[in-house]
């Protein structure tokens, strides 16, 4: 839903999807990527450094993804 609200240009409601979903539990490399690529794209560098540390911190993101999930 949230890539789909991105698409459309309801940037802001994907974000608070996608933050509301981490901070539920709810973590995959596909919330991850797509929350990191909108704050790239938005040149959210406080964001990015935040969202990297929950990757590097996060026990069920491989370390092929974490490599892959470099947004910085």
């Amino acid at each position: 839903y949230a890539f789909y609200l991105n698409e459309n240009g309801d940037t802001q409601k994907a974000v608070n999807i996608l933050e509301s979903a981490l901070k539920n539990g709810i973590r995959s490399f596909d919330i991850y990527y797509l929350l990191g690529t909108i704050y790239k794209k938005n040149n959210d560098l406080a964001a990015i450094k935040d969202l990297m540390e929950k990757i590097e911190n996060d026990a069920l993101v491989s370390e092929r993804e974490k490599r892959y999930l470099k947004f910085n």
